[in-house]
């Protein structure tokens, strides 16, 4: 079980000056695809620069993996195995059980041989769109069985009605670079589920949102990828979101004081909400914040940021957490010398 505690530092450069980190007591980096992202040659195999290099110790493990971890720093442990798509819907007041799926609007596109999935595929619609789609699924997929889509709040939706046990999905943040059909659920009980994804692919085709969407200039939605599944009584998130934001300073982020999250995440939005933590777009103030980002943003630009912040003393501590591991530093492990420096890639594999 990971403690929020030191383990290493970073002797780096300073980043610019205009740096959107300030004053944080402590920042929590969740990067999902560090692991497992490629990046372009930089003279560091996992894409950062050499000045964010940190003094790691040993990577330490986090139950329930990053989401897991989450809920811990937002006093939810008891919330950390539960299923994605079960904590969307109870953050929104909506029915849970076992066959409650997330259904989020994807694009994919069309190569060679193959449909790939691109870079930042999910398409985020806005709530006439999504009432729309919802409609429109309700009157070609439901009339005929119990299946019901509904837009949540933090974006996308929640499907209920079809049969899912023994199912393996991809995340949506698994999928970029992938060959779709080799990312497809799978599992003894996945049938189903790709039958019904390859009817709302071919439903989606034509449709008028997608037709209103490219007059627009904006990427069509190629299908609802479903995932997430799995059950969720609703008496073990009441129990479990009692404590609320003042089991912070338990999980080890260390403030009674609502945590602020960035992310996009619906998951982490569903733990934050259940929390009571802040939705926040900037990482400011002494509240603890929890980032959630893409390995290209961590590479490109928030290792940089997060390192050049804590030797600056404007964070006292910094996790980073990919998978189902972390690693920590806080200002004053700068002195442990006989640490070599390494990349939160290198230190985390």
């Amino acid at each position: 079980m990971l403690a929020f505690r030191t383990v290493a530092e970073m002797p780096v450069r300073a980043c610019a000056a205009d740096s959107t980190i300030r004053d944080v007591s402590d920042l929590l980096l969740a990067v999902p695809d560090l692991l497992t992202a490629s990046f372009p040659e930089s003279g560091v195999a996992s894409g950062e620069p050499v000045a964010t290099r940190l003094r790691f110790g040993a990577a330490q493990p986090v139950a329930g993996g990053w989401r897991g971890g989450i809920a811990h720093a937002l006093g939810l442990a008891g919330l950390r195995f539960k299923p994605v798509a079960a904590l969307v819907a109870a953050a929104a007041g909506a029915p849970v059980d076992a066959h409650c799926l997330l259904a989020t609007p994807l694009h994919w596109q069309a190569g060679t041989d193959r449909l790939y999935v691109p870079q930042d595929p999910i398409q985020r619609l806005d709530a006439a769109e999504s009432a729309g789609l919802a409609a429109s699924f309700g009157a070609v997929f439901g009339a005929d069985s119990s299946l019901r889509l509904l837009p949540v709040p933090d974006g996308g939706f929640l499907l209920w009605g079809l049969e899912c046990e023994d199912v393996v999905c991809a995340e949506p943040w698994e999928l970029p670079g992938q060959d779709l059909h080799a990312a497809m659920p799978t599992g003894p009980g996945a049938a189903p589920l790709r039958r019904l994804m390859s009817e709302i692919e071919m439903w989606l085709h034509e449709h008028p949102l997608n037709q209103d969407r490219e007059r627009r200039g904006q990427r069509s939605v190629s299908t609802l990828w479903l995932w997430g599944a799995g059950e969720l009584r609703s008496a073990a998130i009441t129990g479990a979101a009692a404590g609320g934001p003042a089991a912070s300073e338990a999980a080890g982020m260390g403030r009674n004081e609502p945590l602020r999250v960035i992310a996009e995440d619906p998951g982490v939005l569903a733990l934050a909400r259940l929390a009571g933590a802040i939705r926040a777009d900037a990482i400011t103030g002494e509240a603890p914040t929890v980032l959630v980002t893409s390995a290209r943003a961590f590479a490109a630009r928030w290792a940089a940021e997060a390192s050049a912040a804590l030797v600056d003393g404007r964070i006292e501590r910094l996790t980073v957490m990919s998978r189902d591991r972390a690693v920590q530093v806080t200002r004053g492990d700068r002195w442990r010398l006989w640490r070599p420096q390494r990349s939160a890639h290198q230190a985390l594999s």
